[in-house]
């Protein structure tokens, strides 16, 4: 009889354990999930160029002031990395697109694709034409009728704004595509009519963005 009622007790004993154990678990599950909702709403706190772009504000690797030493190399991996780089304080567009005199100031894999097209060289045709402004066979025969390019090219607007003492300051952050692309069809940051508000950011696309300021 006193074995069994001691094999009840570490029965009971264990019992509560496992009970406790799980509530725990479940405790911290929620409580990890509450942190990383307040952290969203953190990163969600902060400057953007519009209500598509957000920005990490106060940390050095986010945040800097750069030259062209800096700029020219990540404008060279743009379409390899598909990330955006927009340029804030230009004269001139980068280039206009011709058919909906679009005056583009902004380098995007994605929209770029279509004018472009795939394929290393034409990449680097692209790249060589809307940066420096060197227009070679490649760009004769498959973009000529597709975009403009300034007078002065993004290279020389940067040059001058350098030389000029002015200084340009790099900004990272991120944008989710999805949110983009419907605030695009709807002409406005704003869409009352949509639910992308509420659809978890795990399930949108999640791309980088960098922007290039002259101040």
């Amino acid at each position: 009889m006193e074995n069994a009622a001691e094999a009840l007790k570490m029965a009971g004993g264990v019992l509560l354990f496992l009970i406790a154990l799980s509530v725990s678990i479940i405790s911290f599950s929620h409580v990890r999930q509450a942190a990383d909702t307040i952290l969203e709403y953190k990163d969600r706190e902060t400057e953007y160029i519009d209500s598509d772009y957000y920005y990490q504000v106060g940390i050095n690797e986010s945040e800097r002031e750069v030259g062209l030493e800096t700029i020219l190399p990540t404008v060279s991996r743009v379409y390899t990395e598909n990330y955006k780089i927009i340029f804030e304080g230009l004269n001139n567009p980068i280039y206009t697109v011709t058919k909906s005199r679009e005056e583009r100031f902004c380098l995007d894999g994605e929209f770029d694709n279509d004018i472009k097209g795939s394929g290393t060289a034409k990449e680097q045709s692209f790249l060589q034409a809307v940066v420096y402004g060197q227009k070679d066979t490649i760009f004769n025969d498959n973009y000529a009728n597709k975009i403009r390019l300034p007078g002065t090219s993004l290279y020389t607007q940067l040059k001058q704004a350098l030389d000029g003492g002015k200084k340009i300051m790099e900004y990272g952050g991120r944008y989710y595509q999805d949110d983009e692309k419907t605030s695009s069809a709807s002409g406005t940051g704003d869409n009352d009519n949509s639910n992308d508000e509420d659809e978890p950011e795990t399930n949108k696309t999640r791309k980088r963005v960098i922007t290039y300021r002259i101040l």
